[in-house]
């Protein structure tokens, strides 16, 4: 396998991810719009040129996609679909595998792992203060 498996356009799952509320409790924020946060359905599209990658996130109806670009274990900031300002340092953990270390978007670290599974989903688990939830995406 290859770090390449997570070029392309995955979407996410319908579902309720999986310990969502805890989760945002944990982080502390969106408090006044958790509703509206808990429907959003993810669209990322990831592509690589070189070593810069780039993550286009969008969600249905959204005009424009929001777009990241970054190289692994360099940091970078920018701002979230809702403006929050974060911090964020992409480590490629194994050919399947990365995982986002995200600060000062919450008082505390927010570390997400995206893995790639042979069947073309990809498991997306985000954690804070020790609460976790956890999102399918398809590849499309």
């Amino acid at each position: 396998m290859s770090i390449d498996l997570f070029r392309g356009k995955w979407k996410q799952g319908e579902e309720m991810p999986e310990n969502f509320e805890a989760f945002m409790d944990a982080t502390g924020v969106y408090k006044d719009k958790r509703d509206q946060v808990s429907k959003i359905r993810f669209i990322t599209d990831f592509d690589n040129d070189g070593d810069k990658w780039v993550c286009k996130i969008s969600v249905e109806g959204m005009p424009e996609p929001k777009v990241y670009i970054y190289k692994f274990n360099e940091a970078y900031s920018s701002t979230d679909l809702m403006g929050t300002t974060f911090t964020c340092v992409v480590t490629k953990l194994t050919d399947n595998k990365i995982q986002e270390t995200i600060t000062e978007w919450s008082d505390s670290e927010v570390i997400t792992t995206r893995e790639v599974h042979d069947d073309g989903t990809m498991t997306v688990v985000t954690s804070c203060k020790g609460v976790s939830f956890s999102s399918k995406f398809a590849k499309f």
